[in-house]
Protein backbone atom coordinates (compact mmCIF):
# COMPACT_ATOMS: atom_id res chain seq x y z
CA UNK A 1 0.00 0.00 0.00
CA UNK A 2 1.30 3.39 -0.90
CA UNK A 3 1.93 6.05 1.39
CA UNK A 4 -0.97 8.07 -0.18
CA UNK A 5 -3.71 5.17 -0.05
CA UNK A 6 -2.45 4.99 3.94
CA UNK A 7 -3.29 8.58 4.19
CA UNK A 8 -6.48 9.00 2.29
CA UNK A 9 -7.53 5.80 5.07
CA UNK A 10 -6.64 7.46 7.85
CA UNK A 11 -8.76 11.02 6.81
CA UNK A 12 -11.66 9.03 6.45
CA UNK A 13 -11.10 7.01 9.41
CA UNK A 14 -10.61 10.21 11.18
CA UNK A 15 -7.07 8.58 12.42
CA UNK A 16 -5.41 11.55 13.76
CA UNK A 17 -2.59 9.76 15.58
CA UNK A 18 -2.00 7.61 12.24
CA UNK A 19 -1.94 11.14 9.94
CA UNK A 20 0.67 12.29 12.46
CA UNK A 21 2.39 9.18 11.92
CA UNK A 22 2.65 8.88 8.02
CA UNK A 23 3.18 13.11 7.97
CA UNK A 24 6.44 12.30 9.73
CA UNK A 25 7.49 10.73 6.70
CA UNK A 26 7.06 12.14 3.58
CA UNK A 27 7.98 10.16 0.39
CA UNK A 28 10.03 10.78 -2.27
CA UNK A 29 7.63 11.22 -5.17
CA UNK A 30 8.46 10.72 -9.32
CA UNK A 31 5.52 12.43 -10.64
CA UNK A 32 4.14 15.75 -10.60
CA UNK A 33 0.66 13.95 -10.12
CA UNK A 34 1.87 12.09 -7.25
CA UNK A 35 3.08 15.10 -5.16
CA UNK A 36 -0.17 17.02 -6.05
CA UNK A 37 -2.10 13.96 -4.54
CA UNK A 38 0.06 14.14 -1.54
CA UNK A 39 -0.36 17.95 -1.27
CA UNK A 40 -4.13 17.64 -1.46
CA UNK A 41 -4.06 14.65 1.08
CA UNK A 42 -1.73 16.55 3.55
CA UNK A 43 -4.49 19.98 3.00
CA UNK A 44 -7.25 17.32 3.73
CA UNK A 45 -5.88 16.16 6.89
CA UNK A 46 -5.07 19.29 8.53
CA UNK A 47 -9.10 20.50 7.75
CA UNK A 48 -9.64 17.27 10.16
CA UNK A 49 -6.95 18.31 12.63
CA UNK A 50 -8.46 21.46 12.87
CA UNK A 51 -11.63 20.17 13.38
CA UNK A 52 -10.90 18.20 16.04
CA UNK A 53 -8.83 20.51 17.39
CA UNK A 54 -12.11 22.83 17.68
CA UNK A 55 -14.21 20.35 19.19
CA UNK A 56 -11.91 19.40 22.35
CA UNK A 57 -11.92 23.35 22.56
CA UNK A 58 -15.39 23.55 22.40
CA UNK A 59 -16.12 20.42 25.08
CA UNK A 60 -13.09 21.90 27.50
CA UNK A 61 -15.24 25.49 27.57
CA UNK A 62 -18.32 22.91 28.22
CA UNK A 63 -16.09 21.37 31.52
CA UNK A 64 -14.76 24.53 32.84
CA UNK A 65 -18.19 26.30 32.83
CA UNK A 66 -19.64 22.88 34.43
CA UNK A 67 -16.99 22.80 36.92
CA UNK A 68 -17.29 26.31 37.79
CA UNK A 69 -21.46 25.89 38.33
CA UNK A 70 -20.31 22.91 40.77
CA UNK A 71 -17.94 24.99 43.00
Amino acid sequence: MTWNDELKIAIVEGDTTKIGTLTQTLPKYKTKESAEEALALITEAIKLIDERKQETLKSMNKLKQAKSYFS
